[in-house]
């Protein structure tokens, strides 16, 4: 299979993978990240009424099927990373980082 077949069949695979995992539908979709000192093929993984995301790397995950790791203990571990990410992050308050009117303004005295 080459890249590109690779790329939109592991978008398929980890979303279909993850929800039969946790019953809660998925956005999974690849696109480009571009840093400042690289550029690299990801999906992005969300849940469908999530706000936060994770993008895993397919240049990576191709890599290791290049080198004759199965394709799906490379779906497992995907998954398994997206899961894990998603599930251990800092807590914190969305909502209060979007409202400018009531946090860290400063007033005249």
């Amino acid at each position: 299979m080459n890249y590109e077949e690779f790329k939109d069949k592991v978008v398929e695979d980890v979303r279909r993978e993850l929800e039969t995992r946790t019953g809660k539908p998925y956005y999974v979709q690849a696109h480009t990240v571009e840093k400042t000192n690289e550029n690299y093929d990801a999906i992005t993984v969300k849940p469908e009424d999530g706000i936060i995301g994770v993008n895993l790397n397919v240049e990576e995950l191709y890599k290791a099927y290049k080198d004759r790791h199965s394709y799906d203990s490379i779906v497992d571990r995907a998954v398994s990373m997206a899961d894990s990410s998603l599930n251990n992050h800092p807590d914190f308050d969305l909502n209060a980082i979007k409202d400018y009117d009531s946090s860290g303004s400063i007033t005249e005295t």
